[in-house]
């Protein structure tokens, strides 16, 4: 039987931050992969409307939006 990969989109401004996640699944978790990562909430929106993702790791405090922005923008 195959294993289930779950696709995860990280959200923060912070470009180490994303990139040490991605890094962290990477190494870690078998089951777990950072598909994409953004710095900005409307550029995520976009791949999140376009693709299947699993998770969505976001930061609150982003610039022009926030993480709550992001949950209300997903669920509509």
């Amino acid at each position: 039987m195959e294993k289930r990969i779950s696709k995860i989109v990280v959200v923060d401004s912070n470009e180490t931050y994303c990139s040490s996640l991605k890094d962290y699944f990477l190494e870690s978790k078998e089951d777990l992969r950072v598909v994409s990562t953004f710095n900005n909430i409307i550029d995520a929106v976009e791949y999140i409307s376009d693709n299947v993702v699993d998770i969505v790791i976001c930061d609150i405090v982003i610039p022009n939006a926030d993480g709550y922005d992001l949950i209300n923008e997903i669920r509509s």
